[in-house]
């Protein structure tokens, strides 16, 4: 792995960055955040990795903490384990469509839900009250397959 110049500096701008999430809470099906990097999070060692699921999971459980309880809305951190740049947090705003988003069987896509014992979470040994579900992802189109293993946390 090659070493990487101002990788602190890039984590704490990437974590301001994060901080200032605010979900807008529109009338859509769902509202998504992307990591706001350039994917340098993919080149970096494992501990700046560990930081960055830490921070991820903590701005979910914050939003999950301040939500509108009133409507429905379920809030969930997905964390890609081959391009963690891929991460994302999910609200989902609309029940039948958040029922729907876990169900992945087609030709080109297909999620396999993963042991407890292969969890993330353990093996990153990360402390967090937010439950967690595991697929591995298989992704086929005619010349290309791509495997990847997302881990989620939240509102499950």
């Amino acid at each position: 792995m090659k070493k990487q110049r101002g990788i602190y500096r890039k984590v704490n701008t990437l974590f301001n960055k994060i901080d200032l999430f605010e979900p807008v809470m529109k009338n859509n099906v769902y509202e998504e955040f992307v990591v706001p990097s350039n994917n340098f999070l993919d080149e970096s060692p494992n501990s700046i990795k560990r930081k960055f699921i830490l921070k991820w999971l903590e701005i979910t459980e914050e939003f999950i903490k301040h939500k509108d309880n009133n409507k429905f809305c379920k809030i969930v951190g997905m964390i890609e384990t081959n391009g963690i740049s891929n991460s994302r947090i999910i609200l989902f705003y609309d029940e039948e469509y958040y029922n729907n988003f876990w169900k992945r069987e087609n030709s080109y896509q297909t999620w396999k839900r993963l042991d407890s014992e292969e969890s993330l979470k353990q093996r990153l040994n990360i402390q967090t009250n937010l439950k967690e579900i595991g697929f591995k992802e298989t992704l086929n189109d005619d010349d290309f397959k791509y495997e990847t293993e997302l881990w989620f946390y939240g509102e499950l």
